[in-house]
């Protein structure tokens, strides 16, 4: 039996079967049997029905039925539905469902579409839930009551014949024995006096009516044992028993055995057919995933934007690419590692990053002893140094000791101290003084002043008063334009809960007659409760609000203003750093930012091998660089890539896209399908996001069609490039996943991933004739698209 299941709180039970057959039985839940895809021929009280694709049947409570698959591809839905539940809410008697082909054809569509949804959600979740499933299952239960539930007149039953009572006391047992049936109740309800239902009860069965209903109430106890996990006291109160005492010793009497040894005995034969069962769910899931992609355009639902583009009336503006400048990639001594100068050069090439940020110049790794009277040796800085001049890069210090793994500052005076230890700061200002010196010696004054050094007033500086922390870092700026007032000097604002501070900080330096050359700020979204603890912000324009938050406060500065570290998450063990979602957050956000006043936005890690942990032989490890360890661009790389390839002139954007032309025969399109996490990422931790559950965190899976009319171009003939990244295409996660997540690749494996990891691209020509082209966008969830738009002169 090939199946998956889905219990909702055992008032609801959904399955899922591949090519399933079921002999003759009966049961007090109604069912619901649904064909995805193939044939059932199904027998209800000696009633046959053929069921195909999309059809459907309700099976009453107590209905004797079978039903066995005609075609090996049968795929059905079982729904199990709690007669007490409907009994609860309809608040009727007896609960009668139809099956009338004419009432079948009014609610088909309805009851299809909740179908394939809760099926593509299960599919989604494999073993988990949320309250998505529950809402589709009620909304199921809601469109069978509509349309199939009918009202049964009471007296038209007491007027048939004999046998016909007999049959309708059992009906009603079954129906509800769970609820204890007092004898003088089923006795009133059938218009009968307690002690003549109690002789006809006894004639006809052969037993007393009080010695039937517990042998009811223990047979369905016995098949609860058997067939669930459930509890032996939520057993016995789900089958009407008073108390755990009482179902025990019935259940004693009659089976000669307690409950929970019967359990125990019962538990040998399951361990033995565990490992079916799963292989059985596994092959269901398989095929049911097949299904679903075969028959895509039923099971996931298309959200349709129509976009009305006219060049005339759109007021066109340049854009700056905040984006392109500036790439963070750790620490110095990481920079020593010719993996990483490759995936620099690599990112130099492909980005047309300008500038390397990194910290730790000034570490021990780096062979710098701040508490050494001997002459530095600078040999390993001039490695990292000599290496970036010569390949045309230039150069951001940022003057504080970080761990990135984690995220945290130390800023490099930390260990200084008091500020009242003149030797130590005497030997930072001999440090600077030394660096300064020899770099304008060997790299000249010119290219000196071209670097960017980043002052961090950091909390974690270990002075006991702001004003300390102040003295020190004017101190620092001070030793710098000492050297040159063109050498640029910036200061990076403190934590993100303290702008204030960090706002304070800067006008008082302004009113000392001093201001940096650039503020640095961090951005991720986070925010702080009383406490100061961080909580993850759930508003999906967290980025465009907070960007929008320091322009305005810092409003009175007027040199550039960087957002010098950025990411969706400070952990770097997160499986949404490698994924498509990744690079969905990155294009919405650049999109939304892209004509906001500030300088530049950077990404927060260039490369895996910056980041990477040594317990791990995993191509990916949830790091948050934009190419793995050996190389291989992610999802969040080619978003950058896209942005990279805009033109300079705005036309138009909306929530999912941006149109920027070079000239009036050369036009490109950014767009995207980003798609939210939903409350089942915010409530775990970062690091329990895995392979297995990352489906199951975003807020819908919906694919969009943008359809996009542009008008006032040329007349003539156009070629459309589209490139795209989605999990079909482009996307290292999805690649590796091909492989089994195989934790140990070989060079030729890690090879061929790299030569395969590239956008989809297709190439398609229109003609236009009337000024204006159309053409449709379609992307699944978290893809990411560029389309170059341009006018051939040549055909």
């Amino acid at each position: 039996m090939n199946s998956i299941f889905h219990d909702y709180n055992s008032e609801v039970e959904v399955r899922i079967y591949f090519n399933h057959s079921v002999g003759t039985h009966c049961h007090s839940e109604i069912e619901f049997i649904y064909v995805l895809e193939g044939e059932l021929n199904v027998v209800v009280e000696k009633h046959d029905y053929i069921l195909k694709s999309h059809d459907y049947l309700i099976i009453n409570s107590n209905e004797s039925h079978q039903y066995e698959s005609v075609s090996y591809e049968t795929l059905i839905t079982e729904v199990h539905i709690s007669y007490q539940l409907l009994k609860s809410i309809i608040k009727n008697k007896d609960i009668i469902f139809t099956n009338d082909s004419n009432m079948l054809d009014l609610r088909r569509e309805n009851i299809g579409k909740i179908v394939k949804t809760l099926v593509n959600q299960i599919a989604i979740m494999e073993k988990g839930k949320n309250f998505k499933h529950f809402s589709l299952v009620y909304e199921l239960i809601d469109e069978l009551c509509k349309g199939y539930l009918v009202s049964t007149n009471q007296n038209e039953r007491f007027k048939s014949n004999y046998d016909e009572r007999i049959s309708l006391i059992i009906d009603y047992i079954n129906r509800n024995f769970s609820s204890d049936i007092s004898l003088t109740e089923i006795s009133e309800y059938f218009s009968m006096s307690p002690s003549y239902f109690s002789r006809f009860f006894k004639r006809n069965f052969s037993v007393n009516f009080s010695v039937y209903l517990v042998n009811q109430k223990l047979d369905k106890a016995y098949e609860l044992i058997r067939d669930t996990d459930a509890s032996i006291t939520q057993i016995a109160l789900e089958c009407g028993f008073p108390n755990i005492n009482s179902f025990t010793k019935a259940f004693k009497s009659r089976f000669d055995s307690l409950p929970s040894e019967y359990r125990r005995k019962l538990g040998i034969q399951k361990n033995e057919t565990l490992m079916d069962r799963q292989e059985s769910t596994k092959q269901t899931l398989e095929k049911l995933q097949k299904f679903m992609i075969s028959n895509k355009s039923d099971f996931i639902q298309e959200e349709t934007e129509l976009i009305d583009i006219s060049k005339k009336n759109h007021k066109r503006h340049k854009i700056n690419k905040k984006f392109n400048d500036v790439i963070t990639m750790g620490s110095a001594k990481d920079l020593l590692n010719s993996q990483i100068k490759s995936h620099i050069l690599f990112l130099k090439k492909e980005l047309k990053i300008k500038y390397v940020r990194f910290s730790d110049i000034f570490s021990q790794e780096m062979g710098i002893d701040i508490t050494s009277h001997s002459e530095i040796n600078f040999e390993r800085i001039y490695e990292i140094l000599d290496f970036l001049t010569e390949n045309g890069l230039k150069i951001w210090l940022d003057l504080s000791v970080k761990n990135y793994n984690h995220r945290k500052d130390f800023f490099i005076l930390k260990p200084i101290g008091d500020s009242d230890n003149v030797e130590m700061a005497t030997s930072w200002k001999s440090l600077i003084t030394m660096f300064i010196v020899n770099a304008i010696h060997r790299y000249g004054i010119d290219e000196v002043e071209t670097w960017m050094f980043e002052i961090c007033p950091d909390k974690t500086l270990q002075l006991d008063d702001d004003k300390k922390i102040f003295r020190f870092c004017i101190e620092i700026y001070k030793i710098f334009k000492d050297y040159s007032q063109k050498i640029i000097v910036g200061i990076s604002g403190f934590d993100d809960n303290q702008l204030k501070k960090t706002y304070e900080f800067i006008l008082k330096a302004k009113s000392k007659g001093i201001e940096f050359d650039f503020i640095s700020l961090k951005l991720f979204p986070y925010q702080y409760d009383k406490n100061q603890n961080e909580i993850r912000s759930k508003d999906e324009n967290f980025v465009l609000k907070q960007v929008k938050k320091y322009i305005d406060i810092f409003n009175f500065f007027t040199k550039p203003i960087y957002i010098s570290e950025w990411n969706i998450t400070k952990s770097n063990k997160s499986i949404i750093n490698d994924s498509c979602y990744k690079g969905a957050y990155i294009v919405k956000n650049l999109i939304d930012i892209i004509d906001l006043d500030f300088k530049s936005i950077v990404y927060c890690a260039g490369s895996d091998a910056s980041g990477q942990y040594f317990d791990t032989n995993n191509i990916l490890n949830g790091i948050s660089g934009l190419v793995t360890k050996s190389g291989i661009p992610k999802p969040s790389f080619f978003a950058f890539d896209f942005a990279n390839r805009l033109d300079e002139t705005m036309i138009s954007k909306g929530k999912n896209y941006l149109l920027t032309e070079r000239d009036d025969n050369h036009y490109t399109l950014l767009c995207h399908n980003y798609k939210h996490l939903n409350y089942l990422y915010y409530f775990k931790d970062e690091e329990e996001i895995s392979l297995n559950n990352y489906d199951t965190i975003f807020e819908n899976n919906t694919d969009k069609s943008i359809k996009i009319k542009l008008t006032g171009i040329s007349n003539g003939i156009y070629q459309i490039e589209k490139y795209s990244v989605s999990e079909e295409k482009g996307s290292i996660m999805n690649e590796w996943k091909k492989f089994g997540y195989l934790d140990k690749m070989n060079k030729e494996q890690v090879d061929y991933l790299y030569r395969n990891i590239l956008p989809d691209l297709t190439i398609e020509t229109l003609k236009v004739s009337n000024n204006e082209i159309k053409f449709t966008i379609d992307l699944s969830a978290n893809e990411i698209c560029l389309m170059k738009i341009t006018k051939n002169f040549w055909t």
